[in-house]
């Protein structure tokens, strides 16, 4: 193993992933390939280097092309990461979907230097990849992949087709169960196991194959389209509700700052929709209720709970799983929209 990552632990306890010399070196060039990074290539280093996409995309990639990372600080602070993006003339900027919405927030003008952005963890709302595109100057493209399969697919330059990207050189996706099903990837993107844990990594890997556990499909130029974690599906009524979906559309609300959809017990229905809401001065629920019976469909909120910030792990992803259990805890106030 040339390191071991944790994963984010989103839906289950952290495990180390373990990456060989081989794997890292094939799949960094693949990646510094398709992202066009060379010798000039300046990386804004906002991610925590704790986890893949931080030490992988923003800090080895550049550095195997003879670029360099710009280091941020500790905690990150969208204000101040502008600010050096702008000094340093940073090209290439990376994040999850909550650092783009606070780049996003920021005021002033383009640099003029970036050149890309590459945003992965979770879907970019069209609102926000709006928004950050006309403040960074620049287009965000979309990957796809996880600790143990990093970027497995990304967005080819003015790519504006579905979904998060063709897969990275080398590496292969397929999707098991039907038009729509578990994603498995296979290539040199993929750990060798999961440290002391043989039992976890019989789990998820076969013949060369992982199941990421995350739901997708394949468009017709095969491109990946990621929907959810299988184990964030709500089931209502019998179907199967993807909460990103339920999010994309609460999301275009224009109160709504961020937005995070989990299922709840229901003795009825099984499970019930609830969007947990940051809002903004302006909210209303009577706004949101009428905004989502209007524009969405039976895949559609039907409770709420406000929150002043949504949880987040180390690698600033939005932990569901935390949320349904301080819904069930009673720490998080639910009423119906």
């Amino acid at each position: 193993p040339a390191m071991i990552l944790y994963t984010s632990g989103t839906t289950a306890a952290p495990r180390g992933a373990m990456i060989s010399h081989a794997s890292l070196l094939a799949h960094t060039r693949a990646v510094s390939r398709v992202l066009g990074f060379t010798t000039k290539t300046r990386a804004l280093a906002v991610l925590p280097i704790t986890h893949s996409f931080g030490i992988r995309i923003t800090v080895l990639a550049p550095l195997m092309m003879g670029g360099c990372a710009l280091f941020t600080g500790a905690r990150f602070d969208a204000d101040a990461a502008m600010a050096l993006a702008t000094r340093e003339h940073a090209t290439f900027i990376a994040g999850v979907p909550t650092m783009f919405h606070r780049f996003a927030s920021t005021v002033g003008e383009p640099s003029g230097h970036v050149r890309c952005a590459l945003s992965a963890g979770a879907p970019l709302t069209r609102d926000i990849k709006q928004r950050a595109k006309a403040r960074l100057g620049c287009a965000i493209r979309e990957g796809y992949g996880l600790t143990e399969a990093t970027f497995s697919t990304i967005q080819r330059e003015g790519d504006e087709g579905t979904g998060v990207g063709l897969p990275v050189d080398g590496v292969e996706v397929r999707v098991e169960g039907g038009e729509t099903g578990e994603i498995l990837v296979r290539g040199p993107n993929v750990m060798m196991g999961y440290l002391d844990d043989a039992a976890a990594t019989k789990d998820v890997l076969s013949d060369g194959w992982l199941r990421t556990g995350d739901l997708g499909s394949l468009d017709e130029e095969g491109r990946l389209i990621v929907h959810d974690r299988i184990k964030d599906l709500i089931l209502r009524g019998g179907r199967n509700v993807v909460p990103a979906q339920v999010e994309d559309l609460v999301a275009r609300h224009p109160s709504v700052r961020q937005v995070a959809v989990v299922g709840q017990p229901d003795e009825d229905l099984g499970e019930e929709i609830v969007a947990v809401i940051v809002a903004g001065p302006s909210f209303s629920s009577a706004s949101l209720g009428a905004f989502v019976r209007e524009h969405g469909g039976a895949d559609r909120p039907r409770a709420i709970a406000l929150i002043d910030a949504l949880p987040l792990g180390p690698s600033r992803k939005v932990l569901r799983r935390a949320l349904r259990d301080q819904i069930a805890n009673g720490e998080v106030e639910v009423r119906k929209l």
